[in-house]
Parts: structure tokens; C-alpha cells; sequence
């Protein structure tokens, strides 16, 4: 009962409030009314001759200036003649060349984004393909309680083309950023114990051939350190831990199990 007359009072004054407002409205219409309407269709028409009248100043002033600027007359003499087209010419170039920078710049902002936008879209690719792949997983185990060992077959093959499209694609990967940011040095040959010339092993093959090795399911993941292997590379896969030597062994290297 307490909360219903509050109610009560506060519409009241809302009601209240809301008539003062009303009698101020009627007010100010009523004086509004009071004055003629000619008034103020005077005054606009004023306001508009006066803004007509600066328009056709401004316009005048430009005229005017037009015609008293100077019309430039070029030299007659050859030499002063070739300065001065010379000299247009030099800042005509140079400020292309302001312009041709900054287009540069630009896109090769727009080309950095656009390569990381790629990368983003193959990483989506493959989490959606990922995805796919459980969802399947999970539709076949709600199929079949106890899949048949054909089904399971199938399943390891497709896991299995999938790993080695991905193994392929980061081979490609890692091939174009090992060839342009780790050549071979200048002088390509070394000799070995024999005192025979031999060529250095590519980098990208030392890592295929750890890749291969490591991840190709042989029991002894392990690979000799070859006399052909470039010691600056060797020491590299170690210390970024791309590779590790073994424990009883430091003539030989495996590929760190990153998957693991």
C-alpha cells in the first residue's frame, strides 16, 4: 500500500510538471503569433542578398587579380631558355620522384599484408581441415560402436596423405627461406680424410635428410656427421635445436622430435 502512494504522489507531480510546460508552450506560440510573419521573410531575403554580395566580391577580387598578374614571357636566348626549362624540368622530376617513393612504400605495405593475410587463410585452411577430419571421426564412431579394421585402414591412410601434403608444403617453405638466407660459402669443396675433393651438402638437404630420417620410422633415428656437412651449419641446427648429438656419440645427430 506504502509503494502504491508513492506511485500516486510521483504521478501527480509528473502531471503537475507536465501542465507548467504546456502553459509555457501556449505562451511562447501566443507571442510568436503576435508578430507578422512578413518580418521574417524580410529578413531572410536580406541575409540572402548580403551572402549573394560577398559571393560576387570574392569572385571580382579573383578576376581582378587574374588580370593583373604578369603573363611570364620566356627568354628568347637559348641558354637562359634551357636553364629555365631545365631547372621546371629537375623539380617536375623530383617531386615524381617524392611520389613514386611513396607509392613504393605503400605497397610494399600492402604486399606485407597481404602476405600475412595468405598465411593466416592457410592456417585456417588447415585448422578447418583438421576439423573436418575429427568431425568425420566422430560420425563414423557414432555410426559404428566398433569400427572394422577396414574403416581404420582408411582412416590411417587418409591421416597419412594429409601429413605428408603438409610435410611437402613446409619442405617448399623451407627450401625457398634456406635459399635465400643460407647459401653454400664461395668456396663450395672441402677434402675429406682421404685428402679427396668433395662438395658441402646443402643445408636444406641436411634437414631433409634428418626429416627423413627421423620421422620415416627407423629405430635408429641417428645420422653420421659426414665430412660434407659445412661445420658452421652443423653448430647452427644445434644451437637454434633443430638437431641434437647423441648422448654417447657427438659424431652424430638426430632431428629434435618437435611433435612430441
Amino acid at each position: 500500500m506504502a509503494s502504491q502512494g508513492a506511485r500516486q504522489d510521483v504521478e501527480a507531480m509528473m502531471k503537475e510538471k507536465c501542465e507548467s510546460l504546456w502553459k509555457d508552450v501556449n505562451k511562447n506560440q501566443a507571442v510568436l503569433k503576435s508578430h507578422s510573419g512578413s518580418d521574417f521573410r524580410e529578413d531572410t531575403e536580406n541575409v540572402m542578398a548580403a551572402i549573394s554580395e560577398v559571393r560576387v566580391k570574392c569572385l571580382q577580387g579573383e578576376i581582378d587579380a587574374v588580370k593583373e598578374k604578369e603573363i611570364q614571357v620566356l627568354p628568347n636566348h637559348p641558354v637562359i631558355l634551357e636553364t629555365l626549362l631545365r631547372s621546371q624540368l629537375e623539380r617536375a622530376v623530383s617531386q615524381l620522384e617524392e611520389c613514386l617513393a611513396v607509392g613504393e612504400g605503400r605497397r610494399k605495405e600492402l604486399e606485407d599484408d597481404l602476405e600475412r593475410q595468405e598465411e593466416l587463410l592457410t592456417q585456417h585452411r588447415e585448422m578447418a581441415s583438421a576439423l573436418e577430419l575429427r568431425l568425420e571421426e566422430a560420425q563414423q564412431g557414432g555410426r559404428k560402436s566398433r569400427p572394422t579394421e577396414d574403416s581404420q585402414v582408411k582412416l590411417l591412410q587418409r591421416k597419412q596423405k594429409k601429413a605428408r601434403e603438409i610435410q611437402n608444403r613446409l619442405l617448399k617453405q623451407i627450401a625457398d627461406f634456406i635459399g635465400k638466407h643460407f647459401p653454400l660459402p664461395s668456396q663450395d669443396t672441402t677434402r675429406n680424410s682421404k685428402g679427396e675433393l668433395c662438395k658441402f651438402t646443402p643445408l636444406l638437404d641436411m634437414i631433409e635428410l634428418l626429416m627423413n630420417t627421423g620421422m620415416g620410422g627407423d629405430l635408429d633415428p641417428y645420422i653420421p656427421v659426414s665430412e660434407v656437412f659445412w661445420p658452421p651449419y652443423v653448430e647452427l641446427l644445434l644451437r637454434c635445436g633443430i638437431a641434437s648429438r647423441h648422448p654417447q656419440d657427438p659424431n652424430r645427430i638426430r632431428l629434435v622430435p618437435l611433435h612430441l
